[in-house]
């Protein structure tokens, strides 16, 4: 667990391939945030899934049909603290607007030394941050 533990994480993650329902956005932000603090803001909801069309549903279910958040980013505002900042902090969580990110509408990564780690379909990707991401403080 800490630092250490989400560093080894993120070179596990690397070279495994972006997966539904095993190493999706939100599967990897709910295990940074676990690693960090020992325990994850989602634990409660996972629900198990292994297709998009099968993370849709369990999206619907959270966000529409119980009526507990509008959409991913209030999902995050509910269950961890939003930090307005262009200079964000290492292990923060960070979500990208990214409409073809359906169902969820954003991208959710790691703020990694000044920028953002994200899942893609060769592994882990590492990208400049951009003004628009928002951030939220795991501890």
């Amino acid at each position: 667990m800490g630092r250490s533990g989400l560093i080894e994480y993120l070179r596990e993650c690397e070279v495994k391939p972006f997966s539904w329902g095993d190493r999706d956005c939100f599967r990897f932000a709910n295990t940074c945030v676990e690693l960090q603090r020992g325990h994850g803001f989602a634990d409660d909801i996972l629900a198990r899934y292994s297709t998009q069309f099968g993370a849709a549903k369990w999206y619907n279910r959270i966000t529409r049909t119980k009526g507990l958040w509008a959409d991913m980013v209030d999902l995050l505002d509910d269950r961890l603290e939003r930090v307005e900042t262009l200079h964000p902090k290492f292990g923060m969580i960070v979500a990208r607007d990214e409409p073809s990110m359906k169902p969820f509408k954003v991208a959710l990564g790691l703020v990694l030394h000044g920028r953002a780690c994200f899942l893609s379909p060769q592994g882990l990707a590492v990208l400049p941050l951009d003004n628009k991401d928002m951030y939220w403080a795991v501890t």
